[in-house]
């Protein structure tokens, strides 16, 4: 039992301090691409998909995805991923790089890579992540967010949250599965290398220093279409 604990903790550590830092802009590009990916998989299911009333009134996204998580007696996290924020008309900002981590105790078992995705719900919760690093469930509060399928079923507490969470396991299982206690941090080395400037995270997210990029359209659409509600069906007019 030992030496499970102590090559789990051996892993928890590659995984806590494993950072790798984009090269270039076709890093961010492929994070991108990935994130889009992730959120119209967990949207393609009303056991996952996040509701509409939810992501119209959100005031930003943060999409991990791949994120990883590995435990035995100790337990570790990590995931890169991006922010884009939302502004009164509607319209999404430039995504923002950043990173997400944490270690922990208690019962910790298995292996898992999910998709997570986290509904911003109010100034509190973008301003912790602009202020580039923040504790989750400490500095914003977080609750895990109401499915298409189960959302009658949400306390008010839970909508009162800074803070949604949304999560598709896509490998492997794993006992305890809350980003609660986990630190994110804004990633300004990787987000240079993606924009070819220094930026802060509030000078993309609500500043708008920087256009949209191509790359990221495609996520903006997938937010924008996913925020309106159905069309009604208009019924046929009885004969008379």
């Amino acid at each position: 039992m030992r030496k499970i604990i102590a090559v789990a903790a051996i892993l928890a550590s590659v995984i806590l301090f494993t950072s790798p830092s984009f090269a270039g802009k076709s890093e961010g590009t492929e994070r991108i691409s990935d994130s889009v990916a992730a959120f119209n998989d967990l949207m393609e299911s009303d056991e996952t998909a996040i509701p509409e009333e939810i992501l119209a009134k959100c005031k930003a996204v943060a999409i991990f995805p791949g994120m990883k998580k590995i435990g035995w007696g100790i337990g570790a996290m990590q995931g890169f991923g991006l922010v884009m924020a939302k502004d009164e008309k509607g319209e999404w900002s430039a995504p923002a790089f950043f990173r997400i981590r944490a270690l922990n105790t208690g019962l910790q078992i298995g292996v898992q890579v999910m998709d997570t995705v986290i509904a911003i719900m109010d100034e509190k919760g973008l301003k912790s992540f602009m202020s580039g690093d923040f504790g989750v469930g400490v500095d914003a509060a977080v609750a895990a967010g109401p499915a298409k399928k189960r959302k009658e079923a949400t306390t008010t507490a839970d909508l009162e949250a800074n803070l949604l969470s949304y999560s598709k396991v896509k490998r492997g299982l794993y006992a305890g599965v809350a980003i609660e206690g986990s630190r994110i941090v804004f990633q300004e080395d990787d987000t240079a290398a993606f924009y070819g400037q220094k930026l802060k995270a509030s000078e993309i997210l609500t500043e708008k220093k920087v256009p949209m990029p191509g790359e990221a359209k495609p996520l903006a659409e997938a937010l924008t279409r996913a925020a309106k509600p159905p069309a009604k069906e208009e019924k046929p007019e009885a004969k008379k």
